[in-house]
């Protein structure tokens, strides 16, 4: 039993550690709950018609929005706009780059890739990520979490 105990609270204790770190750590951005659709049809998204077409939604959850990105036919990835890096300052916001490569952040000077990845520092962690799935039946995206 006295081992049993004693390996129980170093699990605690490392778990205690390690919840610790993440509330500490600047690159920890909170999850936002997301289920959007969007109608691809619709003018807003008119560069999601393309392979390589790059387009955002203003959030209406808490977060900073969403860029979406068309990798293929019916491949997309979508990404929040929060910076990973101090994501609390009120410019941590990534934009489409003007040659539409990759997504950088105004305050910090970060990039990233479409599917979130990091390219330049100072961030350490990738953009959350969401789920995408896509009906060519009716050209409708489906983002959520």
């Amino acid at each position: 039993m006295k081992k049993r105990s004693g390996w129980i609270a170093t699990m605690l204790c490392f778990s205690w550690i390690l919840w610790g770190c993440n509330r500490n750590n600047p690159d920890w951005v909170p999850a936002y709950p997301v289920d959007v659709f969007i109608s691809l049809d619709d003018p807003t998204f008119l560069k999601l018609k393309n392979f390589g077409g790059a387009a955002t939604i203003q959030p209406s959850y808490g977060g900073k929005g969403i860029v979406i990105y068309r990798n293929g036919p019916e491949s997309f990835s979508a990404v929040e706009r929060t910076c990973s890096y101090r994501y609390t300052d009120s410019c941590a916001r990534v934009n489409i780059s003007s040659d539409e490569i990759w997504l950088e952040c105004p305050c910090c000077g970060s990039r990233f890739t479409f599917d979130g990845q990091v390219l330049n520092a100072p961030a350490s962690l990738p953009l959350r990520t969401y789920q995408t799935s896509y009906s060519p039946s009716n050209n409708t995206l489906r983002i959520y979490q």
